[in-house]
């Protein structure tokens, strides 16, 4: 049976958690017409590992084809200035399958740079990845998402490319 764009998602993302080291600590969202926490940000010791591989496996899309990707980056972007760990790299890594359709707060990518440029703190770095999963994705949206955040974007087909777009992200 042919890979689903769900699975492709859920595959990169197990792959991609595997590339962080245990000091690293990470959290996760889901979106779609809103946002919610699957996992709290926490260090990943072997037990946290699971936990979030096992999150991973059960994300299921949404009945709505709703996408609310600008006002989830804002606020995963204002969670990640709150909670600064100047030790550390803060990053942010954005899995999406199309584009913004949300008709929400944020309607467009200047409302979004304005909406970044207040939250955005100098002494503060955010690192954002962009990776679009399937063929649908507006890559034009994540390059200029990339552009106001100062982040990577990437297209994936195929899990196994999420290593070369951790290293790209890790090199910028």
């Amino acid at each position: 049976a042919p890979v689903t764009r769900l699975q492709v998602l859920q595959q990169a993302a197990t792959a991609g958690l595997a590339l962080f080291t245990d000091t690293s600590s990470l959290g996760q969202w889901t979106y779609g017409a809103g946002h919610s926490e699957l996992s709290p940000i926490g260090q990943l010791t072997k037990d946290y590992r699971s936990t979030l591989d096992q999150r991973i496996a059960s994300i299921r899309l949404n009945i709505n084809d709703t996408c609310a990707l600008y006002e989830t980056l804002r606020d995963a972007y204002q969670t990640m200035i709150d909670g600064y760990d100047p030790a550390v790299a803060n990053r942010i890594i954005v899995f999406t399958d199309g584009r913004n359709t949300s008709t929400g707060t944020i309607k467009n990518l200047e409302q979004l740079n304005r909406a970044i440029e207040r939250i955005a703190v100098v002494t503060k770095p955010i690192e954002v990845t962009l990776i679009g999963v399937g063929p649908d994705v507006d890559m034009k949206e994540l390059q200029a998402i990339a552009q106001m955040t100062g982040g990577v974007p990437a297209q994936i087909l195929d899990p196994k490319q999420i290593q070369s777009v951790f290293l790209a992200a890790l090199l910028n």
